[in-house]
């Protein structure tokens, strides 16, 4: 059995979305708390 993981954005500037493209690291942002 193959698991894939998969991450939503969160800081709403993600060309993919609803998954994250990793675009929260260029942009710096920072999410006020953790989920």
């Amino acid at each position: 059995q193959i698991r894939t993981r998969q991450t939503l954005c969160r800081c709403g500037r993600s060309s993919n979305k609803p998954f994250c493209d990793c675009t929260h690291r260029h942009i710096h942002f920072k999410a006020q708390y953790k989920i």
